[in-house]
């Protein structure tokens, strides 16, 4: 039988920072389970081949649930899906949290329904589509996520994971501004929109007063 590159976990390269060598496992798991689209994978014999702790795996696995690329069928297995799905699942999501264009900020990304790797890349994603903007201070970020709440330093910490997560996917980058992050895909979907908070200057949690608050 043919052996592909798949059919033996990765080997680490001592020249690469463990950074680096995280980000390239990430990249060929995607790789790998693109290969493997339709089928169900368990989730501790993904982390076997890789070598990547169960639950930094279980992280990583819930950026890709909440991206619609693959789906849990049970507590150690998924089914893959396909990077084409993004897009769509990135569409429903805007229609179905995003269509009230007179909410504010706090209504729409509210503090209590970001808890979790899942639900907060889903908010942080649409954030970028509420406010039309392509690029995001995660400082920022964690404070609307947080708001109100003593979970800011948590949810900072939570956003830097998933940045990096995706910027191994390839759907954000880091920008040269300390903080900040690019959405690179999906940015297609709202550059020819109007932002969803109309009128910035009456809303109390609008990016520009998020901006000017003292962290």
């Amino acid at each position: 039988m043919l052996q592909t590159k798949y059919d033996l976990a990765p080997l680490s390269s001592n020249e690469l920072s463990p950074k680096e060598n995280l980000r390239a496992v990430i990249q060929d798991l995607v790789d790998y389970m693109e290969s493997q689209k339709g089928k169900s994978c368990a989730i501790v014999d993904l982390s076997q081949r890789f070598m990547i702790k169960r639950r930094r795996l279980y992280d990583i696995i819930n950026v890709f649930v909440s991206l619609g690329c693959c789906k849990k069928t049970n507590y150690d297995q998924i089914l893959w899906l396909g990077k084409e799905m993004i897009n769509n699942e990135i569409v429903l999501l805007i229609e179905k949290r995003l269509s009230n264009r007179k909410m504010e900020l706090s209504d729409l990304f509210p503090a209590s329904g970001c808890i979790g790797i899942a639900n907060l890349t889903i908010s942080f994603i649409l954030l970028f589509h509420a406010l039309k903007v392509d690029h995001l201070d995660l400082r920022y970020a964690a404070r609307l996520f947080s708001l109100n709440t003593t979970r800011y330093k948590t949810t900072l910490c939570k956003l830097y994971q998933i940045c990096f997560i995706l910027g191994a996917f390839g759907i954000t980058s880091r920008s040269p501004h300390v903080c900040e992050v690019v959405l690179i895909k999906t940015i297609e979907l709202f550059k020819n929109e109007k932002s969803l908070i109309n009128d910035e200057d009456n809303c109390p949690l609008s990016i520009s007063k998020l901006l000017n608050r003292p962290l």
